[in-house]
């Protein structure tokens, strides 16, 4: 079944920049609804399942603070988080924000990195906020794992940035550290396991195929064989061959002829 795309709702009364704020959403992958008052995005909010909401506080002769109150006290459609955005960005404006139910606040005015960023990690704590509501109870860290959709926040000595897991391309044991290398050529280093890697990434897309190596079957490009009963894997974006021990080739091979089907 495909993924339900993530849905946002604009409100902004500045044409301009909600249109650009829109265009540059969709252009991303995301489902999005636009408002310029508050009657129509409560019309909205109660016909879709809004995950998030960015929200303007001057909205002419209204406020989006009511907006923020109204999805505080309401039984909204899927419990959306709620972000700010707004050239107000006195220190008494942004604590009236958050006191009424806000998540975050967005100062005019802000590049779109900055906005993919907030809106990144809003999805990010919004998901793992809703997981316990979903489930029951929330499932003890040894048990979570990503989907190959998710995106997460990583954080090295030299770089951080929000990444898609379906666009790592490989996972290298360094130690106590480990290397990624995503599909646009970055790579990281951060101190986490190997087999903690392992554990979290989705069994349908990440498979480990020697004592220091993860890689992403869907960014393989050939299974070849190598010296004597030995098999390599060659990837996407990536010149080296990799070596596949014996005690993974198997399972690797029937995923990837799987994959070709």
């Amino acid at each position: 079944m495909k993924e339900k795309p993530v849905s946002i709702l604009i409100v902004e009364d500045d044409t301009n920049l909600r249109e650009n704020i829109s265009e540059y959403l969709s252009l991303k992958g995301y489902n999005v609804f636009t408002s310029s008052e508050i009657k129509s995005s409560i019309k909205i909010l109660n016909e879709n399942d809004i995950d998030l909401i960015l929200c303007d506080i001057n909205l002419g002769q209204e406020s989006g603070y009511d907006l923020s109150r109204y999805v505080s006290v309401s039984r909204v459609r899927n419990q959306p988080g709620f972000v700010f955005i707004s050239a107000m960005a006195d220190r008494n404006s942004v604590r009236k924000g958050m006191d009424i139910g806000a998540d975050d606040y967005l100062t005019k005015p802000f590049s779109m990195e900055e906005l993919i960023n907030l809106v990144n990690g809003q999805l990010i704590k919004r998901s793992r906020r809703m997981q316990p509501a979903e489930n029951g109870t929330a499932p003890p860290d040894s048990e979570k794992q990503f989907a190959s959709g998710d995106i997460i926040f990583i954080e090295s000595a030299k770089k951080a940035k929000f990444q898609k897991i379906e666009d790592i391309l490989l996972i290298k044991s360094s130690r106590d550290y480990s290397i990624i290398r995503t599909c646009d050529g970055d790579v990281m280093s951060l101190r986490k396991s190997l087999s903690s890697w392992e554990n979290e990434l989705p069994e349908d897309t990440f498979i480990r195929i020697n004592r220091s190596l993860i890689v992403n079957i869907k960014q393989i490009i050939s299974i070849e064989k190598g010296s004597s009963y030995t098999y390599v894997v060659k990837m996407r974006n990536y010149d080296k061959t990799l070596s596949i021990s014996q005690r993974f080739s198997k399972r690797l091979r029937e995923m990837y002829r799987n994959l070709l089907r």
